[in-house]
């Protein structure tokens, strides 16, 4: 019996059903899904925190990085930044959020690429696709102000959806 266990465990160990090509990551309090096969993991408490994933040996690409925005300090806002996000992505013309800013950050990355708006319940998932080596960004921010940026010099609209599972 005990035998007749120990192979049906192994069975399942090593069948197809029991590897994914996704990886479970709970990152900032939040869920993702992110593509196996990362050769490196760096992360880094500096400005709020960063995660990142390295794929393939090519020096500065193929990366997945995650930086919590929530308490970010390195622009001056004039509001909460999941807020300033918003309002960069989907103007409302009535904004506390320093024009200045939202003007810089726009003609800067936003002019040339190409942004979409993904909404869920309580959460608003900003994207963009520079069309260039720069790669791809989205800003997730839910309504209780949490914050993520995930950047991608790899990953696809469809990735990054099937990241955040948003169909």
């Amino acid at each position: 019996m005990k035998r007749k266990i120990t192979k049906l465990l192994l069975l399942l160990l090593w069948s197809p059903m029991s590897f994914s090509q996704d990886v479970s990551l709970v990152y900032s309090e939040m869920s993702f899904y992110i593509p196996d096969g990362y050769k490196v993991i760096v992360t880094s408490d500096i400005g709020g925190g960063m995660l990142a994933f390295k794929y393939g040996d090519e020096k500065g690409s193929n990366f997945i990085a995650l930086s919590d925005k929530t308490n970010d300090l390195s622009i001056d806002y004039g509001c909460p930044p999941g807020e300033f996000y918003i309002e960069l992505f989907s103007p409302s013309g009535s904004t506390k959020c320093h024009k200045r800013e939202l003007d810089a950050l726009s003609e800067g990355f936003l002019k040339d690429g190409v942004k979409k708006v993904w909404k869920t319940s309580n959460t608003v998932f900003n994207y963009l696709d520079t069309g260039d080596s720069v790669g791809s960004f989205v800003f997730i921010c839910r309504d209780d102000g949490k914050t993520i940026k995930v950047s991608s010099d790899f990953l696809s609209e469809d990735d990054f959806r099937k990241m955040f599972g948003i169909k």
